[in-house]
């Protein structure tokens, strides 16, 4: 018994993979029961396969940190199954979504910086960056 609910999951993580790129929220439920029947059975690197999918999923849909934690979780798992190139390629992912955060943090920043509304009297100077509409007011008194 224990041993066709093994292969049933299994088969579910190819079904998830063969959806991945035509149904995503399909395949996301198939992951995820996935996920629930390996982590029942104890089975780390199936685990940590279903994870990285899921995490591979929520960074398309812009959920970075859901990615990272999923991604994080399955690292450890990883590691125990002696699965060197799987926990490469989730430092890899790690390490570019820690450098989009930090390149739209600077960008964000330098916006902020150089787009000024200056207020004199009843006259308003406005200088907008890159077509961007956020606009920070500065008031001269």
């Amino acid at each position: 018994m224990s041993r066709e609910k093994l292969e049933f999951y299994k088969a579910l993580l190819f079904i998830g993979d063969l959806l991945i790129d035509e149904d995503e929220a399909t395949a996301q439920n198939i992951f995820i029961v996935a996920l629930e029947g390996f982590t029942s059975m104890d089975v780390h690197r199936s685990r940590a396969q279903c994870m990285l999918r899921l995490g591979d999923l929520a960074q398309k849909k812009g959920e970075t940190i859901e990615a990272a934690e999923l991604w994080k979780s399955a690292r450890p798992l990883f590691e125990r199954s002696l699965q060197a190139k799987y926990v490469a390629a989730i430092d890899t992912r790690l390490v570019a979504l820690e450098q989009n955060h930090q390149n739209s943090l600077a960008h964000l920043t330098t916006l902020h910086a150089l787009t000024i509304t200056m207020e004199e009297d009843t006259e308003t100077v406005k200088m907008p960056v890159a077509d961007e509409p956020t606009v920070v007011d500065l008031v001269v008194v």
